[in-house]
């Protein structure tokens, strides 16, 4: 999840990361955005 750490850093927003997760790690993105 250190991508998805690193874009929420550099305050990228759940929709842009849930264009470049894909597979099981989009649950982790849905879990982010909560």
């Amino acid at each position: 999840m250190s991508q998805v750490g690193l874009a929420k850093e550099l305050g990228v927003d759940c929709s842009t990361i849930a264009k470049y997760e894909t597979g099981d790690r989009l649950p982790d993105v849905v879990m982010l955005c909560k």
